[in-house]
């Protein structure tokens, strides 16, 4: 007890201890934000797909030939979008959205073929905040005539801009 000898050793192996956990506490919060933004844009995005996927013509469902009305489901895909991600009339983040910059959308189309299942594969190109430009392929399976989306979104990680690309797919079902 008398003994004191080493108290700064202890000290500064509690300092570094404390440095490091503070550390792994930040990467582990921003990793978290950018796995709970991806999980919320992704939801955002499957349910405007889908409001896509309602606007077929039913006549022509009727007779078995779907037939998707591009205009009106792409009215119907940005409203819900905007409604969700929380977008302005100029489909930039509103303050109470939890993106800072405006989503991309790099694909937007109705898929039929004669066969299913199908994978679709599209090549899409990503600007990095570097100003490189990253090539991304994307594959989906396709079940039946349906809309397919990709969206990309910026988050902040480590004090850059990452981009994370979603996809999206949503069977038209008509009954």
């Amino acid at each position: 007890m008398n003994n004191q000898g080493g108290n700064v050793h202890i000290l500064l192996i509690g300092l570094l201890a404390s440095m490091f956990l503070t550390t792994v506490f930040v990467v582990a919060l921003q990793l978290f934000q950018a796995t709970s933004l991806k999980s919320w844009s992704k939801l955002a995005l499957d349910q405007a797909t889908h409001a896509a996927t309602l606007s077929i013509d039913h006549m022509q469902a009727a007779h078995g030939n779907v037939v998707w009305n591009e205009a009106e489901g792409e009215t119907f895909f940005w409203e819900l979008l905007a409604k969700n991600i929380k977008l302005d009339a100029t489909f930039q983040p509103a303050p109470t959205s939890r993106l800072r910059r405006k989503p991309h959308i790099h694909l937007l189309e109705f898929v039929r073929t004669v066969t299913y299942p199908l994978t679709l594969r599209r090549i899409i190109t990503v600007d990095d905040e570097d100003g490189k430009k990253i090539t991304r392929t994307i594959d989906v399976t396709v079940y039946g005539p349906s809309v397919v989306a990709v969206m990309e979104v910026h988050y902040p990680l480590w004090g850059r801009m990452r981009s994370i690309v979603i996809p999206s797919v949503a069977s038209v079902r008509y009954r």
